[in-house]
């Protein structure tokens, strides 16, 4: 969407709006760097702790993770209007 814009207000000249470097940059900053992160802060839960609360199970199996779907388009509609 960002490029359509810049077409708009470049009159169609075909100049680059984003250098290659940058956009080679921010490719290795959006796929890596997330689950860089994800493996840091990720913990394991003691046996005792899956055992007291079984909730923990039922996340994954019942589809309760659609929250995720929402997010990521709303983060990626603020990513490119911001």
């Amino acid at each position: 969407m960002i490029l359509f814009w810049f077409n708009l207000y470049s009159g169609y000249s075909g100049a680059t709006q984003i250098d290659s470097l940058f956009l080679m940059g921010q490719h290795v900053l959006f796929t890596a760097f997330p689950p860089i992160v994800s493996g840091i802060i990720d913990k394991d839960l003691s046996a005792e702790t899956l055992l007291g609360y079984p909730e923990l199970y039922k996340i994954g199996p019942e589809g309760q993770v659609g929250g995720e779907w929402l997010n990521t388009v709303l983060n990626s509609s603020v990513y490119s209007y911001c």
